[in-house]
């Protein structure tokens, strides 16, 4: 009688181990043991809601089977987010951070156990997975790639430890947090987003609704999913899904208690109040760490209005929102020591160089980005930060080598793409390195799709805003600065500089120098203003003041060259780069 012949099958195989283990053993067995139970406890609900078994937990490391490598890409995705939410509320040396590698095999079923060649390769792969990352074969990658939203970076051919061949791999980076879905099993709603895992995570809470009158309740939910959605698009800041936020409707709540539930740093709270025809919205931003007011405004509306202008009103929140959250976190980066700083706090403090454009702070905010990028390689905001660095460089000819710097900013700007193309800030990115390319048509498609992404953005508006004033397309180019404007007033001195240049542009020299001076005003050392002001009042005759602008700019950018305005005006057509010369050529005349 011939023997029985074992199950074979073919399933989605998920391999994990934690990252520098005997590490976080040695420093603190028994905390390290305690994390690691956490760990196990969210992995053994996520792999059943993905239809998949666990075979086997050892250790630091499990592994489990599904009936799809689509099943096993997507536990292994809500796992990796899950425990980034529960690491972001631990000391950065206390973070567990799992390596995870999926593959498709057949695999021989013995009992509650698996066996065949496609155990060991899979555990090979996941040794290449970024911590807190999962890594996939090209088999698993061809059955998911048009079925999930999810940037992986191709790795090409290697070859493994033990495995005879070579095997083509895909990476993902470390994931953004969310909160564990509740017990109800449904799925967090917020946005699957790679990059940035290391951003403080916010929670909208349910609008209250003052209008005296039930049937309004639903124009106070409709603002905050429209605000819960919006934020997402940021894709900075892992925003809690609605499912989890919502089940404070109606409860007292202290913001700290919200802040340790949900395991966030900033809660959004606000309000729906009808008085007769008209509607009073107000929104709040609380630190729910200390329980301080980060942002708040209100704003007043037709009720026959709202639907009209729903989306004008949560961009206008957001887009203030978004700014002062990220003001909150440079001033608390600032305040926290290099030792103990993680990627995300690294490049805040990058950022708060940056906001100081001068080459010194221009050449700090470098280096904390490179840090920021060494410390989490799939950073797309470092990655970002870096490349405008080089940008400035290029723009105000702050280097010795402009060739270098166009060649990372081109660099920096793949390699945002390469992460995340559905990052707004790498589509920015590219639109800033097509601009100094002299790709017109790839630069303002680019700067549109990051808009398109994010509508909230509001350097996407400045820098699009910018590229359509350089082409002559000027009056799109004011009508974009100007929502941009509205969406950012504290940023008025950016927007209105580059509607001085479409002015310029356009030969309306009186209102170019109108915008020109109210820049200024918020920002004298910014020479593009000072430039505009000198060409409009050397065209306009007024030989004194344009001469009185050079000497401003020249004072503070010591290297500054009339004819290398040809890459500041890169996308702009020869004649008018040349009437912006002649315009300097009659300043420096007249000296």
């Amino acid at each position: 009688m011939s023997p029985e012949r074992a199950e074979h099958r073919l399933v989605g195989i998920l391999s994990a181990d934690v990252s520098d283990y005997s590490v976080l053993m040695v420093q603190d067995e028994e905390a390290t043991i305690r994390t690691l139970a956490q760990c196990r406890r969210h992995i053994s609900r996520s792999v059943p809601r993905n239809r998949g078994r666990i075979v086997d937990f050892r250790g630091d490391d499990f592994l489990a089977e599904f009936p799809s490598a689509l099943d096993a890409v997507r536990s292994a995705i809500e796992i990796q987010r899950t425990l980034a939410g529960q690491n972001s509320r631990l000391p950065p040396l206390r973070r567990m951070l799992f390596r995870m590698g999926v593959h498709l095999a057949d695999v021989r079923v013995e009992g509650g156990s698996i066996f065949g060649e496609g155990i060991n390769l899979v555990s090979r792969i996941q040794e290449l997975a970024v911590p807190g990352g999962v890594c996939i074969s090209a088999a698993v990658y061809e059955q998911i790639r048009h079925k999930l939203e999810l940037p992986f970076e191709d790795l090409g051919e290697h070859q493994l430890k033990h495995i005879p061949d070579p095997v083509h791999l895909y990476r993902s980076s470390a994931l953004t947090p969310v909160a564990e879905p509740r017990a109800t099993g449904e799925p967090a709603e917020a946005p699957l987003v790679l990059g940035s895992g290391r951003g403080p995570a916010i929670a909208v809470l349910p609008f209250d609704n003052l209008s005296g009158d039930p049937h309004q309740e639903y124009l106070a939910d409709a603002v905050v999913e429209d605000l819960i959605t919006r934020l997402s698009r940021w894709r900075l800041f892992p925003v809690i899904a609605r499912n989890s936020s919502f089940v404070f409707r109606g409860r007292p709540v202290d913001v700290r208690q919200v802040g340790d539930e949900l395991g966030v740093r900033y809660v959004v709270e606000g309000s729906v109040q009808r008085s007769g025809e008209r509607l009073r919205i107000t929104a709040q931003l609380i630190n729910a760490e200390s329980g301080h007011h980060v942002w708040g405004n209100s704003y007043d509306v037709q009720r026959s209005d709202l639907f009209a202008i729903q989306d004008e009103i949560t961009n206008a929140i957001v887009a203030a929102m978004c700014p002062a959250l990220w003001r909150s976190e440079e001033q608390r980066a600032m305040r926290t020591e290099p030792a103990n700083m993680d990627a995300w706090e690294t490049a805040q403090r990058g950022w708060w160089y940056w906001n100081h454009p001068t080459q010194a702070d221009n050449e700090k905010a470098r280096a904390h980005f490179e840090r920021a990028v060494e410390l989490d390689p799939g950073f797309v905001l470092a990655y970002f930060g870096l490349a405008t660095t080089h940008h400035f460089d290029v723009l105000f000819q702050s280097t010795g080598s402009p060739l270098h710097s166009l060649q990372e900013l081109e660099r920096l700007s793949r390699r945002c793409i390469e992460l995340d193309p559905g990052d707004p800030f790498a589509q920015l990115a590219r639109g800033l390195a097509h601009s100094l390319h002299r790709e017109r048509d790839d630069m303002l498609r680019a700067l549109g799709k990051a808009i398109e992404l994010n509508p909230s953005l509001w350097m996407a508006y400045r820098w699009l805003g910018f590229g359509l004033a350089e082409v002559g397309r000027t009056d799109e180019a004011i009508e974009t600065l100007e929502y941009g404007m509205q969406l950012s007033p504290q940023m008025e001195w950016a927007f209105l500089s580059n509607i001085g240049l479409a002015h310029l542009h356009a030969r309306r020299y009186d209102t170019a120098i109108d915008c020109s001076k109210r820049s200024l005003l918020g920002r004298p050392d910014f020479v593009v203003p000072l430039g505009v002001l000198a060409v409009s009042c050397a065209h306009l005759g007024r030989v004194d003041e344009a001469r009185a602008a050079v000497a401003e700019i020249r004072r503070y950018q010591p290297r500054f060259s009339p004819p290398a305005l040809r890459v500041v005006l890169s996308c702009a057509d020869d004649e008018f780069v040349e009437h912006v010369l002649e315009g300097f050529r009659i300043a420096e005349q007249s000296r």
